[in-house]
């Protein structure tokens, strides 16, 4: 008589994110009320602040503890060969605050949003800012960004127009995919893509707002070591 081994077959595994940090990035941060989608939440895995590009699907929880003001998806997966996963938070005619939570494993990350009243006129100190999830990146990777207009005491400005924005980088190292963005009239922001290429090193991106003489800019070091 011959035997039969049975082997249980698993349909799960453990991921393996032992030395990864999860990183929620919500940019800008400041808001106005009402019915809206705003595309401006990121999650991505990080090595000592450098984004990681990820060699299987990895399902991210999302939660809102105020989802009556801020709502968000309740899962959100970064793809294999990603680094980062994009998704979009929902705002409602309720004013307040919301802190947005996203876990996996044992490894959680939160950020407040802040939803209020409008602000849409550009005072003569209305500065520009360009937001990156992390000043780290490695080679050979893509990184979100966001450009918006903030004043001094923090408030999102609504663009009263089409604010052009122009994009300078250094090509060699790393580029985004366009070389201008644009804020849309009557919304707070715009983002792209950052391409990193081959060569380890630093890179730069700026900003510029040519008519209201107003820019920023932000250093990237490439590493390709994880």
């Amino acid at each position: 008589l011959s035997s039969v081994i049975i082997i249980p077959f698993q349909s799960s595994y453990a991921l393996n994110l032992a030395g990864l940090d999860l990183n929620l990035t919500i940019t800008p941060s400041k808001i106005e009320s009402g019915k809206a989608e705003h595309k401006i939440g990121y999650v991505s895995l990080t090595h000592k602040g450098i984004l990681v590009n990820q060699k299987e699907d990895v399902e991210i929880k999302l939660s809102s503890d105020y989802p009556n003001i801020v709502s968000v998806p309740e899962t959100i997966i970064i793809q294999n060969g990603s680094s980062y996963s994009q998704f979009s938070i929902k705002t409602t005619d309720e004013i307040g605050e919301s802190t947005i939570s996203a876990t996996v494993d044992n490894l959680i990350s939160s950020q407040k949003v802040t939803v209020g009243s409008s602000n849409s006129y550009l005072s003569d100190n209305t500065s520009l800012n360009l937001s990156l999830p992390s000043e780290n990146m490695h080679i050979n990777s893509d990184m979100p960004f966001t450009v918006f207009l903030k004043t001094p005491d923090g408030a999102i400005v609504r663009a009263p127009r089409d604010i052009d924005i122009r994009l300078e980088y250094d090509k060699n190292n790393a580029f985004p995919g366009n070389d201008t963005l644009t804020i849309k009239k009557d919304t707070y922001y715009s983002w792209g893509v950052l391409h990193s290429g081959n060569n380890p090193g630093s890179a730069y991106l700026r900003a510029v707002q040519d008519e209201l003489d107003l820019d920023a800019a932000k250093s990237v070091r490439l590493t390709s070591t994880l």
